[in-house]
């Protein structure tokens, strides 16, 4: 049996859940070096624990309308479902989309309120849920997934102020959901540039606003990219030849705007020959902490090429 089999629904009730759900929502927005999944995890054990509840889960939406369950918590002796509710179609469940979709919550007081042989009913049945509150994570119009609270005992009582309580945890899972997407969206865009980058035939350096050389993203023209990868972090008029240094020093003061390009030609000598470089600049795509994310400049050795075209 589950623990609420065995605990009164009202005496089960933190007398200031209100001073709980507060420091749950400081542990959503700071999650600290375990990271968002822990923080989830650790918030929906301690509401569970506190609420006398059996189980608490969170649903999250993909982009093709199915749901799966991302995190969940179960009380001693309760089978834990989050393996067999990977691949949920929420449009099967019409009574609870309509609420869902109108940002309403779901509250079953008792499932066998539910009419005999109806989709939801028998979603609970087999789930061994009597009780349950589902409360919709909404970003604006946007559907981002469910936080539920599942109760195996029947007539367990969701009170008007206890939910408001819940949802205000509901409104800190949605912030959090958001920006651990947007992260990852991030780290998904810089790995596909970053891809990008390396298989150009060229050398391409990242340069933070102020100057300072921040990657090195191939190892084409090795002689250049061996210095910029010894300077990582340092000024780069510290790190490449004098020419190159001053060209790319001016851009970096006066750089592209957001959707520009600026060019430039740069010829550096050797013990061996002269070189010449074509250098662009473009600034990195997004803003870090609401600042610039810096530039990228691509450098393409012309020495062959006007060599070749010379021989011609």
């Amino acid at each position: 049996m589950g623990r609420t089999a065995t605990v009164d629904a009202a005496e089960a009730r933190p007398v200031r859940i209100e001073l709980l759900v507060i420091d749950l929502m400081n542990r959503l927005l700071d999650p600290g070096p375990g990271g968002v999944d822990a923080a989830l995890d650790d918030v929906l054990a301690r509401l569970g624990q506190a609420c006398g509840l059996d189980r608490t889960f969170i649903f999250q939406d993909r982009n093709d309308g199915t749901q799966f369950n991302s995190h969940e918590w179960v009380a001693p002796g309760v089978t834990a479902l989050k393996d067999r509710m990977q691949m949920i179609i929420p449009a099967q469940f019409a009574a609870w989309e309509a609420a869902f979709n109108s940002g309403q919550p779901v509250r079953v007081h008792n499932r066998d309120d539910l009419p005999v042989g109806s989709v939801e009913r028998n979603f609970l049945e087999e789930a061994g849920v009597w009780s349950s509150l589902m409360l919709p994570l909404h970003d604006g119009q946007k559907r981002l997934g469910i936080l539920g609270y599942d109760s195996r005992t029947p007539g367990r009582a969701w009170a008007e102020d206890e939910i408001a309580l819940l949802a205000s945890i509901g409104r800190a899972v949605t912030a959090v959901l958001m920006r651990d997407a947007a992260s990852a969206a991030e780290a998904a865009s810089r790995r596909h540039l970053e891809a990008t980058l390396r298989a150009l035939p060229d050398l391409v350096i990242e340069i933070c606003p102020d100057g300072q050389l921040v990657a090195c993203h191939s190892d084409k023209l090795p002689w250049l990219s061996g210095l910029v990868r010894a300077g990582i972090g340092r000024p780069l008029a510290e790190v490449l030849p004098q020419p190159l240094a001053e060209v790319l020093g001016k851009i970096v003061q006066n750089p592209p705007g957001p959707h520009g390009a600026i060019t430039r030609r740069v010829g550096i000598a050797s013990l061996v020959a002269q070189h010449r470089y074509e250098v662009s600049v473009a600034p990195m795509p997004g803003l870090i902490d609401g600042q610039p994310a810096g530039l990228l400049a691509v450098i393409r050795d012309l020495t062959t090429v006007e060599a070749s075209s010379v021989m011609a």
